[in-house]
């Protein structure tokens, strides 16, 4: 059982204490106390409350952040007695079939997560987790991202180079395009290069070579049968139609949805996010073979 105190109550505590309260009626945890801001309070929803500069004097496995901007109190936390790796981001226990367990052992992985396009980035934010790869905010093209997974540890040794600027139609807007020897990396949501280059450096230095998990999505059926020939360790692909290749994962969607524009790539990313029932992304995270909450077709 899960030793823990919540950080904050406002917004986002009332906004998710009810699941909090599951996993302590279910048994998984036990709140010792909450913390704020706030002064002269003895008792919140019956937890005992601790004044911040005191909460470093109790014993906890895990620290609830409750408050809006968990970075900022990611930073904070060691000026108060804090330690930064045990805090976790109160949002995520609204998860469904939250296990804390899962989520510490993905958290403690330091798992590198590469994708071909948004699915790394929003998935870390998602589970409130560090950027552990280079390659966010940002795409491949399907041939290049193939390349990478071939040749990983040789392109993490190229240094980026500017390769110009491409227009995004849908953002209105030009953005940076990297190069690495004879692969290019989109910015797409990098207003400058030397923005996106110093994000580049810093998150490489992050990588986390025995855990890596390579994402990526296609409609395009050669596409996906190079992707699963490629022999790198943990990897999976969504598709739009049934495919019994290993690494693949058919996401439904409409016939409107097409017609309105709508890729698998903008799909799986709404997995990434959680606004998906098909996946379980703390199993999937820890490398477990049933992540897969919707199976079978009736």
């Amino acid at each position: 059982m899960y030793k823990i105190f919540i950080w904050g109550i406002g917004y986002l505590y009332n906004k998710y204490i009810n699941c909090v309260r599951i996993q302590e009626l279910t048994g998984n945890l036990v709140v010792q106390c909450v913390t704020s801001n706030e002064e002269n309070i003895c008792m919140v929803d019956g937890y005992r409350f601790i004044p911040k500069e005191e909460i470093g004097s109790i014993e906890y496995d895990c620290c609830v952040v409750a408050v809006r901007d968990f970075l900022a109190a990611l930073r904070e936390a060691p000026c108060i007695g804090i330690e930064p790796q045990k805090c976790v981001p109160i949002k995520v226990f609204s998860i469904p079939f939250f296990d804390l367990e899962k989520y510490f052992n993905v958290k403690q992985s330091g798992i590198s997560i590469i994708s071909r396009n948004c699915w790394a980035g929003l998935c870390y934010n998602y589970l409130g987790l560090p950027f552990t790869s280079p390659f966010i905010n940002m795409f491949f093209s399907d041939g290049d991202f193939i390349k990478l997974m071939k040749n990983f540890d040789y392109y993490l040794t190229i240094s980026l180079q500017f390769s110009g600027k491409a227009y995004d139609n849908n953002l209105k807007c030009e953005y940076p395009v990297g190069r690495l020897d004879d692969i290019y990396l989109y910015f797409n949501h990098y207003k400058n290069y030397e923005d996106a280059a110093e994000c580049y450096y810093r998150r490489r230095q992050r990588i986390n070579k025995r855990k890596l998990v390579f994402v990526s999505s296609t409609a395009n059926k050669s596409v996906e049968k190079e992707f699963d020939s490629v022999n790198c360790g943990q990897k999976i692909i969504f598709v739009p139609y049934d495919s019994v290749l290993k690494s693949s994962i058919k996401i439904e969607y409409t016939d409107e949805e097409r017609n309105n524009g709508i890729t698998v790539g903008m799909k799986s990313n709404g997995i990434a996010s959680g606004q998906n029932p098909l996946f379980d992304m703390l199993s999937f995270l820890n490398g477990e073979k049933n992540f897969l909450r919707v199976q079978g077709v009736r």
